[in-house]
């Protein structure tokens, strides 16, 4: 018989009208509303009113194209399931409005969770263009200064030309609004037209990362430079929520001119694919993929739902030449948000505890939820093979078979629906 274990480890309608501005007043139609501002005539005369230059009205329009009623049902029709018109009471323009001005204020707050990255050698060698997020900043009033964690991936970094392949020498970063003055190599400062400095970028140092994951922890501290900018740390979603379909969007420094915005939707909600690493090791890595525009210098800059939280980091794209196109894959925030505290917490050190066990999907659900419009797939995950070690000494023996329901880390629990959790 299986049996269910938790495991607890320490570590446009046709015709769209916009009659006077958006119409809220519940219960009247198009042609109340005119009325009300300034028609005079019957509906009859306000319909003949409506015909365009092919001398139909929006009421013949609708019946080529289905409806089917007389122009009083129509009319009626146009009225909301509460009385108002739109489907939940506001109109179509409006909706479209809000939906544009919230996504636009969620990017324009991303650019200040974002900075530029460029990566050298002292001999101004393998040259980087890249993106890095803020993850964490801390402000000090009496001091005025920041220090400020940053995340972004490994291979933005990282020089491979060196007979020592290894993390740049030189890694600067500039805050929104400074990457379009990057002064030259030895110089992070530009003299405004009052004959004043002006520093444009600040130097960044390594503080580890994991070759293998693509992703890399940056620091800043004690920075007068950060405390003036408008920098602010990124908010974490879950991304083990993040379905197909969704809105997204990403901040980068694609091209290297400057911090720009593209926007797209997930394309998967989970994807393999075999890369190498920076130390060309071919690597099986799990993404987010999405059909957003990215480019040379949006690497390691962040995926975000269109509420503007960290669901993923952009680590990959399908080369063009091959004829692929929207192919933008990212790691998943949840691992980036477990890698960077990780590596924050142990001094540099990436630290990964091991089960000593092989798991395996055991069944695999998928519900469309009514309520959200979003399609739930979750598995059944049970163990396939138990070495020796804490999970199969005398009080926690695990058998093949078993199913794996939950892991708690620290206060944390976890519930496992998914093989890619563990």
């Amino acid at each position: 018989m299986k049996r269910l274990i938790k495991i607890f480890v320490t570590v446009t309608v046709i015709c769209c009208i916009a009659l006077f501005g958006a119409c809220s007043m519940q219960g009247k139609s198009a042609y109340d509303i005119a009325v009300e501002n300034g028609y005079q005539g019957t509906v009859t005369e306000w319909l003949e009113s409506l015909k365009g230059t092919d001398g139909k009205s929006a009421y013949e329009v609708a019946v080529e194209n289905g409806f089917k009623g007389t122009v009083t049902e129509w009319l009626k029709s146009l009225k909301g399931t509460n009385g108002k018109n739109g489907t939940d009471g506001k109109d179509a323009v409006e909706e479209k409005t809000n939906e544009a001005q919230n996504i636009s204020a969620a990017i324009n707050r991303t650019m200040y969770e974002t900075v530029a990255v460029e990566a050298y050698d002292s001999s101004y060698v393998n040259a980087s263009l890249g993106t890095a997020t803020v993850y964490s900043v801390d402000r000090n009033d009496e001091t005025e200064t920041a220090t400020v964690y940053l995340i972004t991936a490994y291979h933005v970094i990282y020089s491979d030309v060196r007979s020592n392949p290894a993390v740049c020498n030189t890694v600067k970063v500039a805050a929104y609004g400074y990457e379009y003055y990057w002064g030259d190599t030895s110089d992070s400062k530009i003299t405004d037209a009052e004959g004043n400095e002006v520093q444009t970028t600040e130097r960044a140092t390594f503080v580890g990362g994991s070759v293998a994951n693509d992703f890399a922890v940056l620091k800043v501290e004690n920075s007068a430079y950060f405390y003036k900018t408008n920098v602010q740390a990124a908010t974490f979603a879950d991304s083990d929520a993040v379905t197909v379909g969704e809105a997204c969007y990403t901040v980068g420094f694609g091209s290297g001119n400057g911090l720009t915005a593209t926007r797209g939707v997930v394309s998967s909600a989970s994807e393999y694919l075999n890369s190498q690493d920076s130390d060309g090791r071919t690597q099986v890595y799990r993404y987010i993929r999405s059909d957003m525009s990215v480019n040379g210098g949006n690497s390691g800059g962040a995926l975000m739902n269109a509420n503007g939280e960290y669901v993923g980091m952009i680590s990959a794209k399908l080369n063009t030449t091959m004829g692929f196109e929207g192919m933008a894959y990212c790691l998943p925030g949840n691992l980036v948000a477990g890698l960077a505290q990780n590596i924050i917490d142990n001094n540099g050190t990436f630290r990964m505890a091991k089960t000593n066990a092989t798991l395996a999907v055991q069944g695999v659900y998928t519900e469309f939820d009514e309520s959200t419009g979003k399609t739930n797939v979750e598995c059944s995950v049970a163990f396939k093979t138990i070495e020796n070690g804490a999970l199969n000494n005398v009080n926690t023996k695990i058998l093949p078979g078993d199913v794996l329901i939950s892991i708690a880390v620290g206060r944390n629990t976890k519930r496992i629906t998914q093989l890619w959790q563990v």
